[in-house]
């Protein structure tokens, strides 16, 4: 409920609602993206910039295994994984997120 009340604290310059067409489209996309590209996964490997991968526990859209796999595959990547979240974790948990990524960020040396 404090999740929702801040999300929707906001009642002016709002973004517009999305459209039907627009969620078959977000749905056509995640479809095509969970068909693995191999080749893809092996550029992760290249990636030199510091990462910071962060996911909900009980995310039924981004399932925590792939963090876990994303992680493993860009050098040196942080991974977070927060407790009894799903796909809104950074609003559940917007506290402790916030934390985490100025700590992240003052860390790497990007202050």
């Amino acid at each position: 409920m404090q999740a929702l009340g801040r999300m929707y604290a906001r009642t002016e310059d709002r973004d517009a609602q999305t459209t039907w067409a627009t969620r078959n489209h977000q749905y056509a996309a995640v479809c095509d993206w969970r068909i693995p590209n191999h080749a893809a996964l092996e550029r992760l490997a290249a990636v030199r910039t510091p990462v910071l991968i962060a996911n909900g526990d009980s995310d039924p859209m981004i399932l925590p295994h792939y963090p876990y796999l994303l992680a493993g595959l860009i050098p040196g990547a942080k991974l977070k994984i927060y407790p009894d979240a799903a796909h809104g974790f950074l609003f559940q948990h917007h506290e402790e997120f916030a934390r985490d990524v100025l700590s992240f960020r003052d860390v790497e040396g990007h202050a």
